[in-house]
């Protein structure tokens, strides 16, 4: 067993204290994690990933379930993130105001603050 170590640059101790039981609950805790994103993501899906933890923590806290970061990292290596959001645009302002001969004119709403408001009888 020495000379195995040795060829594959391991120690006595790492070889014995290696667990293939552990790695293997390991890897299937992630994969019932990811289903578990997909199930829930299948239903609703626009909820994010502290969301995603609460609820995962919460149905599964009798068990083993993943932390906070283990179900972060989860989410990203797996590409389960939800995309951002990202509005379309800014909407411009126009408002249309009568003039002083009662014909209307379009004016941003950034040009609104250099037009005087005076009433007809401020012209006479």
């Amino acid at each position: 067993m020495e000379s195995l170590c040795k060829l594959f640059g391991v120690t006595k101790q790492a070889y014995y204290k290696y667990d293939e039981n552990h790695l293997l609950e390991r890897i299937a805790s992630e994969e019932f994690a990811v289903f578990y994103i997909k199930e829930i993501r299948r239903k609703d899906p626009g909820i994010g990933g502290s969301k995603l933890w609460y609820m995962y923590r919460k149905t599964f806290e009798g068990g083993h379930p993943l932390g906070r970061d283990r179900f972060a990292d989860i989410v990203e290596d797996f590409a389960l993130r939800v995309p951002p959001f990202h509005s379309r645009g800014t909407v411009r302002l126009t408002l249309m105001v009568p003039s002083i001969s009662e014909r209307w004119y379009w004016y941003q709403a950034s040009e609104m603050s250099a037009v005087k408001r005076c009433s007809i009888t401020d012209v006479a």
